[in-house]
């Protein structure tokens, strides 16, 4: 087996400039699933968010409580 290239990926930094909206960079074609939590212990599944190119995008209509939210990928 030959190694020809190895891509350093690195974990998506995620940016929440508004209420409910979440925005980060990525690599274009990876698909990112959005998690959401209301006490940091039980997380559900809100959306899996696939890109063409590096910057990913979800909006969620912000609830009245605070609400966490995680991004992961395979």
């Amino acid at each position: 087996m030959t190694l020809e290239s190895v891509a350093l990926v690195l974990p998506p930094t995620v940016q929440a400039p508004a209420p409910g909206v979440l925005q980060w960079t990525g690599v274009p074609g990876q698909t990112y699933t959005v998690e959401a939590s209301d006490d940091l212990q039980n997380w559900s599944m809100l959306a899996s968010v696939t890109s063409a190119t590096d910057q990913f995008g979800y909006t969620n209509a912000p609830a009245g409580a605070t609400r966490f939210f995680c991004v992961t990928y395979p």
